[in-house]
C-alpha cells in the first residue's frame, strides 16, 4: 500500500463501502457511529457524494442511498472487466452442459462478490 494517502478519499471510500453491507440505507447518525468518525467530518463526505450524485438523500427520512453516478460507475467497471469477458464462453458451456445456472464471483477479501 502506498505510504502517503489522502485522509479524506480514505474517509470517504470507508463511507462508500458502508454501501455494500447488507444496510443500503444510512442515516448521518448510523454512519458516524458505524466509522467512528466526527458527524462534521461524515457531513461534509456524504453532503459531497450526495451534490455530485454518488448518494441520494431521502429528504423525510434523512437516509442515504446509493445513487444514479456511483451505479453508473459500477455499470462501465463490470462492462470493461476483463474477468466477465473471458470467463463468459466458458461459463456458457458448462451451462449448457450441466444445464444450471452459473455464476461467475470472486474472493475480496473475506466476502464472495457476485
Amino acid at each position: 500500500m502506498a505510504k502517503e494517502q489522502v485522509s479524506s478519499i480514505l474517509r470517504t471510500l470507508r463511507i462508500l463501502e458502508c454501501f455494500m453491507d447488507m444496510d443500503t440505507e444510512w442515516t448521518l447518525k448510523a454512519l458516524v457511529e458505524q466509522l467512528d468518525l466526527p458527524t462534521t467530518t461524515v457531513f461534509r463526505q456524504l453532503s459531497t457524494l450526495t451534490e455530485h450524485q454518488y448518494l441520494n438523500q431521502d429528504s423525510v427520512r434523512k437516509s442515504y442511498r446509493v445513487g444514479p453516478r456511483l451505479l453508473q460507475l459500477a455499470s462501465a467497471i463490470m462492462g470493461q472487466s476483463d474477468l466477465r469477458r473471458t470467463a463468459r464462453p466458458e461459463l456458457e458451456r458448462l451451462s449448457e452442459v450441466a444445464r444450471e445456472t452459473i455464476n461467475l464471483s470472486m474472493l475480496l477479501e473475506h466476502e464472495i462478490f457476485y
